[in-house]
């Protein structure tokens, strides 16, 4: 923006000057009067904010275009505020605008007002009045929009430009007037302007100053426990009133180094250190003093951040004596800064202090916190994954639970159905008893028979209904030992249903692994019990058959012996013969019987073994189960206290994001963002 003026106002001004030549007359030598207080004044102003101060210059500009017209008016003003901007700022881009800028006024002034008919009270305060209007428009327009000035700061600085405009203008006025009344008049009223300027200076700047002072006195009660940032905020946007800066740095010291935390140009940052003891920052902490640069490229200490710095100034920050930072000023221009910019970086730097040892205090806190939340984040973590795993453990343990209650249930009907036999081979037994007992009295009762002949009739009555209930028995021990039979097939079917089941627990004890090692020894028992059920149900079935077999020929031999017996009475002559051969026939009988009995007696013991067996399996199985409920209630005790740890651990985190927050009042973003670093 300051270019394009650098090309504007010139322009400007020519063109109000180009039509004025020819028409010029020579000044007045008392003009010279005037352009010494111009030069004077221009080089001593009375700054009320960094951008504007209290001079004489419309008043002076105004008297030159009076005493020399308006051509050497217009070129006496350019002159001398140039060579009066030069030695003062240094800056010809600075002295260019300015006085192109006075000077364009002040030529529009004169072709406003007409001083060639004479100068009036009229006329005279008249162009005063233009030319304030001309130089609020020109010099504090750009300033307030850029600058964002508060209305009371504007009207602060008002009322100060219209009281100087209102006294010089005056003192000016009699000054021309007085050169009118003659020498000595004139003389007179020099001398008596010396008190008179001297006294108006020092009261205007013990006013400006002690406005300054309640102004600072404001800032400082308002910056008062803020926080880095805000803090921060209000230095740029305060110190913009005092200090003319085109970009501020701040810095910390962190051991042996100066770290960037905050540049109007970049940001919050926290990549850009600077090893201590190199560049103008440095050197600042180092000797505890502003230091100015008037060109930084005259100073080969200097580190800057954009190249188009001209000029830099550095304030060393304290708190307590000990040095915690730097504020930094920079400026597109050269020697732009002066002593009184100095003290006003001092008076910011210690605003700044307070606010800048917080953010270093809390940086360690910062980090410690920081490890704190990633701390409790894996524990949340591995807590997460404790859960799932205890999760998928229960889930196991209930699917092996229900299988175990499945072959549990399945073992009950295989001794339900154990029991049914048990009861059936008893019964048996016990009428293969009364069998025994009765061909035992048979076969006796048939030998005393046998020796007399008197008594066949009766024998012969005796043995008709003795074969008469052996029909009934065999009968009935055929279709208990047909029974019996179908129940030795389902024991040997459900053996293998309990096989497959065993089997089954098995793989599920091996997919569960560890935990399941006590499921695999009973599915290994139970297996077990299968295989020894099948092998006595096969042996049970072979002894079966052959007592069916033994039956079907009892059978038949009973049917023959009825056909017999019809005969009786036909050989009754062969009597003794059939009474001898039905005794052998009764005493094989009886033989077989006995062996029948003896062989169920066993089928029966090992079918007691059986049942033992597999109440003892039940048992265990039942006492395991009940040890699998006991770890189903283990395991969920166990989600429980983990579901309180992580309720815990999430106290914990939400308590440290509280007290983060609270951190965050006083300190920066940057403080979580140091993995990063450029050093230079």
């Amino acid at each position: 923006m300051r270019k394009v003026f650098v090309f504007l106002y010139p322009i400007i001004f020519l063109s109000l000057l180009l039509p004025l030549l020819g028409k010029f007359t020579p000044p007045n030598p008392i003009v010279l009067f005037p352009v010494f207080a111009l030069l004077f004044f221009r080089l001593k102003p009375l700054p009320l904010l960094k951008f504007t101060y209290l001079t004489p210059t419309p008043s002076l500009v105004i008297m030159i275009f009076i005493l020399s017209g308006g051509f050497w008016g217009g070129v006496i003003s350019l002159v001398t505020i140039l060579l009066a901007d030069i030695i003062r700022t240094r800056n010809i881009e600075t002295a260019v605008i300015n006085s192109t800028a006075f000077g364009s006024v002040g030529l529009i002034v004169n072709y406003l007002v007409r001083f060639h008919t004479g100068v009036t009270l009229s006329n005279y305060f008249t162009a005063h009045l233009i030319y304030f209007i001309l130089v609020l428009i020109v010099f504090y327009t750009p300033e307030l929009v850029q600058r964002s000035m508060r209305p009371g700061e504007f009207i602060y600085l008002l009322g100060y430009e219209l009281l100087y405009i209102s006294v010089s203008s005056i003192i000016l006025y009699m000054f021309y007037r007085s050169y009118h009344l003659g020498l000595i008049p004139f003389l007179v009223y020099l001398i008596s302007l010396v008190p008179i300027i001297a006294g108006l200076a020092y009261i205007f700047s013990m006013s400006i100053e002690a406005k300054r002072l309640k102004i600072l006195f404001e800032i400082q009660e308002e910056m008062k426990s803020l926080s880095v940032k805000d803090t921060i905020h209000l230095v740029l946007k305060n110190s913009k009133r005092f200090i003319d800066w085109t970009n501020v740095n701040f810095a910390a010291l962190e051991e042996e180094h100066v770290r960037l935390i905050y540049s109007t140009s970049r940001g919050f940052v926290s990549d850009f250190v600077t090893p201590l003891g190199k560049g103008v920052v440095s050197r600042a902490i180092m000797e505890k003093k502003t230091i100015i640069v008037d060109d930084v490229e005259k100073e080969p200490d200097v580190i800057v951040l954009n190249k188009d710095v001209k000029s830099e100034m550095c304030t060393p920050i304290y708190f307590q004596g000990k040095p915690i930072g730097v504020l930094d000023f920079e400026h597109r221009i050269p020697n732009a800064f002066t002593k009184y910019d100095a003290r006003m970086a001092e008076f910011f730097a210690r605003q700044l202090s307070n606010s800048l040892k917080i953010y270093l205090d809390l940086a360690p806190i910062v980090d410690s916190i920081d490890r704190l939340n990633t701390g409790s984040k894996e524990i949340r973590g591995r807590v997460d994954t404790a859960l799932n795993i205890a999760s998928n453990n229960v889930e196991e343990a209930k699917s092996i639970s229900e299988n175990m209650k499945r072959i549990l249930g399945e073992l009950n009907s295989v001794g339900e159905e154990i029991e049914r036999l048990y009861s059936i081979l008893s019964e048996i037994s016990d009428e293969t008893d009364t069998l025994s007992r009765k061909i035992d009295g048979l076969h006796s009762g048939t030998t005393e028979k046998a020796q007399g002949i008197d008594q066949q009739r009766e024998i012969l009555t005796q043995i008709k209904d003795f074969f008469d209930n052996l029909k009934d028995i065999t009968t009935t021990l055929k279709k208990k030992s047909q029974f019996f039979s179908e129940i030795i097939v389902s024991i040997n079917e459900l053996a293998d249903d309990t096989g497959l089941l065993a089997l089954n627990a098995s793989i599920e004890a091996q997919r569960v692994g560890e935990k399941g090692k006590g499921f695999s020894v009973i599915a290994q028992e139970i297996n077990s019990l299968s295989e020894n059920v099948k092998g006595l149900s096969k042996s049970a079935k072979k002894e079966i058959e052959n007592f069916l077999h033994i039956l079907g020929e009892l059978v038949e031999n009973i049917k023959k012996n009825e056909k017999s017996l019809k005969k009786i009475s036909q050989f009754s002559l062969s009597l003794g013969e059939f009474l001898s051969f039905l005794s052998g026939e009764i005493e094989e009988l009886n033989s077989i019987t006995k062996g029948s009995m003896e062989s169920m007696r066993r089928g029966i013991e090992e079918i007691r073994k059986i049942r033992k067996d597999i109440k003892s399996s039940l048992n265990g199985a039942i006492q395991n189960g009940e040890k699998v409920g006991e770890l189903l209630d283990s395991i969920n005790n166990i989600l429980h206290t983990m579901n309180e740890f992580e309720g815990f651990v999430e106290t914990i985190s939400r308590s440290l994001s509280e007290f983060m927050g609270i951190v965050d009042m006083f300190s920066l973003d940057i403080l979580r963002n140091k993995d990063v670093e450029k050093k230079v």
